[in-house]
């Protein structure tokens, strides 16, 4: 997640000190069409360009291995990119964007 293809957090990753915020997403592809179901209104051409990494992984997936890949993801990101914040820290800024998003769908 960033500004540019997520606007309605951009404001809330910059004051926590980073440009982006990797975020996982489920993309459902078919016949090659590539569609973003994670969010009701999202449009996978505007995130195509800031994938990070893709997992081919089967429906029963989606919750909790898809939650525990994402947690060791951004463990191992934090670490690599040599982030300020530790997860915990990391996790409630997701969390804050993520609640951000869903006031906006109301």
């Amino acid at each position: 997640m960033n500004q540019d293809n997520t606007p309605l957090i951009g404001r809330i990753i910059a004051e926590g000190g980073l440009s982006y915020l990797p975020e996982a997403h489920c993309i459902l592809r078919i016949d090659g069409v590539e569609i973003d179901v994670t969010p009701q209104d999202s449009d996978f051409d505007r995130l195509r360009n800031s994938v990070l990494s893709q997992q081919k992984i089967e429906a029963i997936q989606v919750g909790q291995w898809k939650v525990d890949y994402h947690k060791d993801f951004l463990k191992n990101w934090i670490r690599k990119e040599k982030i300020k914040f530790d997860f915990d820290e990391i996790w409630a800024l997701r969390e804050k964007c993520i609640q951000r998003l869903s006031e906006n769908e109301i």
